[in-house]
């Protein structure tokens, strides 16, 4: 959407980094609140200062003992043979796993994460894990704590930073997106035990060397994960819904939408 088509959709109405917080406060975010944000910045309509100032007031909301989460992916440096979005030329692919960069938190760019989430992953105090194509970002306390740990063929078990929302008892904040881009969702799909075989490859450094390395690993699917969620909102007993700027949004436990995926993943996949 262009910035013209975004202005003219504020319908009179501008959001600033005051009704922001406001609307978030409503909608139920809270001071020390540790949040997984998934963002879509031409939802919230014009801001001025845009994703820096949607960053800012979502970390200024959650305060010192509060902290922000938010993926970074990285899904460039996968196997090329299993890429749809498009796919590539398969003659491509060998001189795609010779020439692929490895992964570097501190430079590595995400892709389709929006440029919130990009915001939050290049300020200073924030800390991105490892991981070289299911990264996240996070800045507040226990930050490190929080994304330090990952299994590179595994991005969504119990080391990974999903497991350790979950532990903490977090929030989900879907800030203009859907239930497609839940993230969490894939925590609850890896311990149904419903997730096919597959096979992954990725350019990371080991032991001070850029490698290829390949792994087996499962095929974490989202098809399913809008009728998943809608299934969610009207089971749930933390959601809440509300209007943050011009977007709708949603806010809701880790750990509820979690537990509901796993058992809604296991009785229909």
């Amino acid at each position: 959407m262009t910035e013209s088509k975004v202005i003219e959709s504020n319908l009179g109405s501008m959001p600033s980094a005051i009704t922001l917080r406001h609307d978030l406060t409503a909608l139920g975010v809270k001071n020390g609140d540790m949040l997984l944000v998934h963002t879509k910045l031409s939802k919230l309509g014009w801001v001025p200062g845009g994703p820096q100032t949607i960053a800012e007031t979502l970390i200024d909301c959650v305060g010192r003992e509060g902290l922000i989460c938010v993926p970074t992916f990285s899904s460039q440096n996968t196997d090329p043979a299993n890429w749809q979005a498009p796919p590539v030329p398969q003659d491509w692919h060998d001189d795609i796993r010779a020439t692929m960069p490895p992964f570097h938190p501190a430079y590595t760019p995400t892709r389709s994460m929006g440029a919130i989430n990009d915001v939050i992953r290049n300020m200073p105090t924030a800390v991105r894990n490892g991981h070289p194509f299911s990264s996240f970002a996070a800045i507040g306390k226990n930050a490190k704590q929080m994304v330090g740990g990952f299994t590179v063929a595994f991005d969504f078990d119990e080391h990974s930073p999903l497991a350790r929302l979950y532990d903490a008892n977090a929030k989900v904040l879907l800030l203009g997106t859907g239930f497609a881009n839940c993230t969490c969702f894939h925590l609850g799909e890896h311990r149904s035990g419903e997730c096919g075989p597959a096979k992954g490859g990725t350019a990371m450094m080991v032991d001070g060397k850029r490698q290829w390395v390949t792994f087996d690993t499962f095929d974490y699917r989202d098809d399913d994960f809008e009728t998943l969620g809608n299934t969610f909102e009207a089971y749930s007993h933390t959601l809440r819904k509300g209007k943050v700027g011009q977007a709708d949004c949603r806010l809701f436990s880790v750990r509820e939408a979690v537990d509901f995926a796993q058992t809604w993943i296991s009785e229909n996949r």
